[in-house]
């Protein structure tokens, strides 16, 4: 077994490093277009493109992560700027899935750069610009920003479940860094009024764009399988989950997801459905949205030579939402407990982050943080795993459960009750026939799983 997880593991890294080797290629054959796009942003200067001679020279400098690839670009006045590379796993994405991607981090960038939150000011290349009407795009997906000193935050993790692997003292200093973080974006008062992701609005005066909320821009299910792909903005969080399911229910349904467990994933759907449409909390207008960071692992933060905060990175798929879920995460990492018995209780990790945000005189965002729970299930839309206790789905949606959803704890029988639940569901009908499902098969497996 050791040995087929390794090799498992071989096999993970070597298509990522082809990826990655690809992205290098792209750059080398487009150097001359980007040093244009460069030089169209920066009169006046002269900038040098820094590509690396080989693959194992860029995966030295570890410039790149599982989305992006980073190079320096340097100008005669000692001014620093990145190109930041899309991966898209290797392929050439469509421009109506790539351009709306990077666009909203461009706007993101620009929009907390102006509030003080110290991230890099960013440039979209001409050809992403809405009034671009020059020459045809390149097959390579970039956009540009400053360069900022200091160094990625270490979080060192014991395997998949493992907590973060620090010395006292550094989780001391991981924590501030990221309550200040947190903190900096929770004085950020939104004018927004709806649920998705910043964009600049399209004009033809460049000095009359404003920003303002678009569509949620996001990876896996939260979208369209035709454009237009992305979904939203929405006036509620309910809005936005329930679109989730729904878009989710219409992979299953085309088995866009290849998974196993077709007609399990498509009740579990069904079922988290319901709770939300139940949820009195996910059904509140907000008064007031702020931009969540989407991957706040600690890994984001930038920190200088004594390990204080200094940047904050990877704004990709930020979006504008309600305070409860923008400041959810407290450095949160899913364990064993969590994964496998439906465990809601809060990690030695949430618990200081509270205790920082109580001692710093934010009780508001330690709030969030306790009520968390809800905002981490949720994000398993579209990853249905047989493996998760159900059980831990359904406790965050209290006191709001229908009176009478009383599932039972065996998957068999779950099975069974969802389907008489769900009956009336066309979609589902239509699964479980695809499938070759029907409730007395169902009801038999039952049986056999207790013994009848």
């Amino acid at each position: 077994m050791p040995q087929d997880v390794d090799r498992l593991r071989s096999i993970v890294q070597e298509s990522a490093d082809q990826q990655v080797a690809r992205v290098l290629e792209k750059v080398r054959q487009h150097r001359h277009h980007i040093i244009q796009d460069i030089q169209s942003l920066r009169p006046s200067h002269v900038p040098t493109l820094h590509i690396p001679d080989t693959f194992d020279t860029l995966k030295a400098s570890k410039w790149y992560s599982c989305f992006n690839v980073h190079f320096l670009i340097s100008f005669e006045d000692n001014v620093k700027w990145l190109l930041r590379v899309r991966i898209n796993d290797g392929r050439e994405m469509p421009h109506d899935l790539v351009y709306p991607s990077i666009r909203s981090e461009v706007a993101t960038l620009n929009v907390l750069k102006s509030h003080g939150v110290p991230v890099p000011t960013a440039w979209l290349p001409p050809h992403m610009q809405e009034r671009y009407t020059g020459q045809e795009a390149p097959n390579i997906d970039y956009f540009f920003y400053d360069f900022l000193p200091g160094k990625a935050q270490e979080v060192p993790i014991d395997g998949y479940f493992g907590p973060i692997n620090l010395p006292e003292d550094k989780i001391d200093q991981l924590v501030e860094n990221y309550v200040k973080s947190q903190t900096m974006l929770s004085e950020i008062k939104l004018p927004c009024k709806q649920i998705g992701c910043l964009k600049i609005s399209s004009t033809l005066d460049p000095a009359a764009e404003v920003i303002e909320v678009g569509p949620i821009i996001q990876q896996g299910t939260f979208m369209r399988p035709t454009a237009p792909h992305f979904l939203g903005p929405f006036d509620t969080l309910k809005e936005m989950y329930t679109a989730h399911i729904d878009a989710t229910l219409h992979y299953i349904s085309i088995n866009g997801l290849r998974d196993k467990f077709q007609v399990d994933d498509y009740l579990w759907h069904l079922e988290l459905r319901e709770l939300v449409s139940c949820s009195k909390v996910l059904g509140e207008t907000p008064d007031q949205l702020y931009i969540k960071h989407l991957d706040p692992s600690g890994t984001h933060l930038m920190v200088d030579e004594n390990g204080y905060l200094s940047g904050i990175l990877d704004w990709e798929w930020a979006r504008v939402t309600t305070k409860a879920d923008a400041f959810s995460d407290g450095l949160f990492r899913e364990t064993e407990d969590f994964f496998w018995r439906g465990d809601n209780s809060l990690t030695d990790m949430e618990e200081r982050v509270i205790d920082c945000y109580n001692k710093h005189g934010r009780p508001d965002l330690a709030e969030c943080v306790t009520g968390s729970r809800l905002y981490h299930r949720l994000a398993s839309i579209g990853r249905y795993d047989p493996a998760r206790h159900k059980s831990g789905y359904r406790e965050v949606f209290k006191p709001d459960l229908p009176e009478d959803f009383d599932p039972p704890p065996r998957d068999a029988d779950w099975r069974v009750y969802m389907m008489q639940r769900y009956r009336a569901n066309e979609g589902l009908q239509e699964v479980m026939q695809k499938y070759g499902w029907n409730i007395e098969r169902a009801e038999e497996v039952s049986n056999r799983a207790r013994g009848v």
